[in-house]
C-alpha cells in the first residue's frame, strides 16, 4: 500500500493473466468465455470483464453494490479489503465500472436481503447499464433481477446461471 499497490490490484492482475494464459492454449482459443462469482467472486468477474474486451459475458452474484448506498447503510464495513482501492470513488462508480462490460452479455443477481447489496443501490446501477447496453444498441445484455434472499446463491439464481452459459455455448 505504501507504494501505491493494492491487494486487489494484484489479484485483478493474477486474473487477467489467467484469461491470458487459457486464451494461448490449444483446444480454448475459440471458446466463449464467461466470468462468474459469487460475492468476493463477483467483484472479479466484474472487473475482469470490464478490463477485458475479450470476455464474452459476466455473472455476478450478490456483490455489484453502489458505493455511495453502501455508505449509506452501513454495508461497506462487511466488506473485505477487496473492496477498497484508495481514490477509487473519486474517480468512478461501479456502475461506470460495470458499464465497461457493455454491450457483452452481464447477468447480475442479488438478494433483496443482502446488506452488501442495498436496493436503492441495485437501482442506481440498473438505470446505469440499462442505459449503456440501449445506447450500444443492445439493450438485453443487461439483466438484473433481485430475489427474496440474503448474501446466498439460490436454487432460482443458479438456474439462471446455468441457462445463461448455456446460451452462451449455443451461440458461440
Amino acid at each position: 500500500l505504501w507504494d501505491g499497490r493494492t491487494p486487489w490490484g494484484y489479484r485483478v492482475h493474477d486474473t487477467l493473466a489467467a484469461f491470458d494464459w487459457l486464451r494461448a492454449q490449444p483446444g480454448f482459443a475459440g471458446l466463449p468465455v464467461a466470468t462468474l462469482g459469487l460475492s468476493m467472486g463477483s467483484t472479479m468477474a466484474v472487473w475482469a470483464a470490464a478490463l477485458q474486451p475479450a470476455i464474452d459475458a459476466c455473472i455476478d452474484l450478490c456483490c455489484l453494490a453502489d458505493y455511495d448506498a453502501l455508505l449509506a447503510s452501513g454495508g461497506h464495513d462487511l466488506h473485505g479489503e477487496y473492496f477498497f482501492v484508495p481514490g477509487l470513488r473519486c474517480e468512478f462508480s461501479v456502475a461506470e465500472i460495470a458499464a465497461l462490460i457493455a454491450p457483452r452479455s452481464h447477468l447480475s443477481l442479488a438478494g433483496r436481503d443482502d446488506p452488501l447489496t442495498p436496493p436503492d443501490g441495485l437501482a442506481r446501477i440498473d438505470v446505469v447499464l440499462r442505459a449503456a447496453c440501449s445506447a450500444l444498441g443492445r439493450p438485453e445484455a443487461w439483466r438484473q433481477q433481485v430475489f427474496d434472499a440474503g448474501h446466498e446463491e439460490t436454487p432460482a439464481m443458479r438456474h439462471l446461471v446455468l441457462q445463461t452459459l448455456g446460451d452462451l455455448l449455443h451461440a458461440a
